[in-house]
């Protein structure tokens, strides 16, 4: 796995809750921070990247996981792969998408 970005937040960002909106070609998720900004996270070419901001004006995280055609990631796998920008203590999450025993 390649790594093409470093972090550029000095601390985690604190999701308070998050919502799984795609499951595949994107998966992708939209949140909130406990600061009320918007968090927004997609995988697709297998590539996962993490947005802050109503517009997505800033990315703080991206990574190639998988090949040109993924498209699929689960949301257990999103959260370990973010932890080093994103912290997932007391996270709400959409009940479709619970994820038990992180």
């Amino acid at each position: 796995m390649e790594k093409n970005m470093e972090s550029e937040s000095p601390t985690r960002t604190q999701v308070k809750e998050i919502k799984k909106t795609c499951e595949a070609c994107p998966s992708q998720w939209d949140g909130k921070s406990v600061d009320g900004e918007r968090v927004y996270i997609r995988y697709r070419w297998g590539y996962l990247a993490v947005y802050l901001g109503e517009e997505f004006e800033k990315q703080i995280f991206g990574a190639q996981l998988g090949g040109d055609w993924h498209g699929v990631l689960e949301t257990t796998t999103m959260m370990r792969f973010t932890s080093t920008v994103l912290d997932w203590t007391g996270c709400q999450m959409d009940e479709k998408f619970v994820v038990a025993n992180m």
